[in-house]
């Protein structure tokens, strides 16, 4: 099977260096939907931006070390 690129998907994806001003979708750990699991400071949820097609994307973030600062995420 071959990966294959889903743009669409891609050119939703927020993007705060080419877009100034859109916020940063892993900050607002409140409004995250699609949640797998919570332990501690790490969440994993399904990628809501899925740019591999035929594929199951998860995202696994680390809240506590990250702070919302730029280049930590």
């Amino acid at each position: 099977m071959t990966l294959a690129f889903d743009v669409q998907q891609a050119n939703g994806k927020p993007d705060d260096k080419r877009r100034p001003g859109t916020a940063c979708p892993f900050c607002d750990t409140e409004g995250l939907t699609d949640i797998i699991r919570c332990d501690g400071d790490c969440i994993w949820l399904e990628n809501k931006f899925k740019t591999l097609r035929a594929t199951r994307q998860t995202v696994l973030i680390e809240v506590g070390r990250s702070r919302c600062r730029p280049g930590d995420l």
